[in-house]
């Protein structure tokens, strides 16, 4: 059966079980480059639909030291002090998404955080907590479970194929996360009336199981009635689909979230298939494609003949705390999307005009726009145009205007805001400090070499200059600071 969700579509089926392995969230775009540098830390992963690198830095300056760091299939995770942080990128909304849960107020500290299939799992004192991220919502659904009432303390916990289970003294638990009814469904099994210890319970095809004595237990989900049993788990096929349409050529994503166990076997109705559990497709030609997984279900990719055209002359500019955009409207668009690079969709406007609220001083922000037909189907981006949130001292600067060390100073901080966006280093200069020193052709000359490797990379045209520069010999002008500030806008 099809359902509409939040956007995707999301299909639904229950599978007879065949030999592999699918549980709980798997996102399309999985090879997340990570690094640290001392409390930030950034994540990355190459987006092909829109072409380029998608990174989010995280500042995690308070509290505690960075440990448990890593990413496992797609989901970046980390615990400092009383905060346990989870990202995943989802290519449906074009950014980073994070969660971070803060436990301070239990007694002692995080412990055994462990992520695999898409969920993260740890302790802390008598609870346990566990979230996994659902691409319908675009948001991490969390949960946790306070077990105080029950005599011993929380160990053995396991966190495999969507499911993560943990024993208690005479109690084991268990819980798994119904991507359908969006939420966790628990457990409980209690053995005090069976002879010996409870071993440490397994988990193997989203079923849970383990021993006390003589006496094996074994508990599995069962979906259609939304509980656990003594059986198996039933197998569950759960998947979103987006966008379904659109101009070719068409970037689909397909996300899967099933429980259970078989294999993928996808065809995209254009004589393409796949063998991967969240494959990303391009529809290239025009028409209607029945996708199906499995022949359990199938869906619909329309994509149209007559494109529409992608928005032109976006313009933004900063007004000392919101950045106003404009651009050309669109025959035939219903709305449009507006962009932040690394934040996503920001709003959409019927109109061909939008306001940024969202903006922070000394920033600089890359905007870009894209239309919306009635039917969902989406234009390529338009041209992409850039924000810088700095409020220049002397604005505007006068011809004749003598140029200060401060003015040198500004300008430095607004072409690495730039690089920033661009997701470059802060550009080297000559004298760093340059307080006392008069501005040379030099000065300016670094800055130019700095923001036109921002603009490139950011996919900007070349910024002009109405004076060539020879260090030693120009001498400097009010107009060679005015067009740079021009051009870091």
């Amino acid at each position: 059966m099809l359902h509409r969700l939040f956007g995707p579509v999301v299909i639904t089926a229950i599978l007879a079980v065949v030999p592999h392995a699918a549980f709980a969230y798997w996102p399309p775009l999985q090879d997340v480059q990570l690094s640290r540098s001392g409390d930030r830390i950034t994540v990355r992963v190459f987006d092909p639909s829109r072409g380029t690198w998608m990174e989010r830095t995280t500042d995690t300056c308070c509290g505690g030291t960075i440990s448990n760091l890593g990413a496992t299939n797609g989901v970046v995770a980390w615990q400092r002090g009383d905060k346990v942080y989870c990202e995943t990128y989802d290519p449906q909304r074009g950014a980073w998404i994070d969660s971070v849960v803060d436990t301070c107020c239990a007694s002692s500290g995080n412990t055994n955080l462990i992520v695999a299939s898409g969920v993260a799992a740890w302790m802390r004192a008598d609870k346990v907590h566990y979230e996994t991220y659902d691409p319908a919502l675009g948001s991490w659904i969390s949960a946790s479970t306070d077990t105080c009432c029950t005599t011993g303390s929380n160990t053995a916990l396991a966190n495999q194929d969507g499911v993560v289970t943990w024993l208690r003294g005479d109690t084991v638990y268990y819980d798994v996360y119904d991507p359908a009814r969006m939420a966790w469904i628990g457990g409980v099994t209690n053995t005090c009336c069976a002879a010996g210890t409870n071993s440490a319970p397994v988990i193997a095809g989203a079923t849970v199981t383990w021993s006390r004595g003589t006496t094996a237990y074994i508990r599995g989900y069962d979906h259609d009635s939304g509980s656990w049993t003594n059986q198996s788990t039933t197998p569950f096929a759960f998947a979103a689909g987006f966008p379904l349409a659109g101009n070719p050529p068409l970037y689909v994503f397909f996300t899967d979230m099933s429980i259970g166990t078989w294999s993928w076997n996808w065809t995209f109705g254009d004589g393409a298939s796949s063998a991967s559990r969240s494959p990303a497709h391009i529809f290239v030609g025009s028409g209607r494609f029945i996708v199906t997984e499995n022949g359990a279900f199938d869906l619909v990719v329309t994509t149209q003949t007559t494109p529409l055209a992608a928005p032109t002359n976006l313009i933004a500019t900063y007004g000392g705390a919101t950045v106003a955009l404009s651009w050309n409207g669109v025959t035939g668009a219903d709305h449009y999307e507006v962009a932040r690079r690394g934040t996503g969709t920001i709003g959409t406007p019927a109109t061909n005009a939008y306001t940024d609220p969202t903006v922070a001083p000394n920033m600089a922000y890359v905007y870009e726009v894209r239309a919306v037909a009635a039917d969902g189907s989406m234009s390529a981006y338009g041209n992409a145009d850039l924000a810088t949130t700095i409020t220049f001292i002397d604005d505007p600067l006068t011809p004749g205007r003598r140029i200060l060390a401060v003015h040198l100073t500004q300008l430095r901080q607004a072409v690495d805001a730039v690089r920033s966006a661009a997701a470059l280093p802060p550009a080297a200069v000559t004298d760093a400090n340059p307080a006392g020193v008069p501005v040379k052709a030099l000065h300016v000359q670094e800055l130019r070499t700095a923001l036109a490797e921002a603009r490139a990379a950011i996919g900007l045209s070349p910024a002009s200059f109405s004076n060539s520069l020879v260090p030693g010999q120009t001498l400097i002008r009010a107009v060679d600071f005015i067009e740079l500030r021009s051009a870091v806008k």
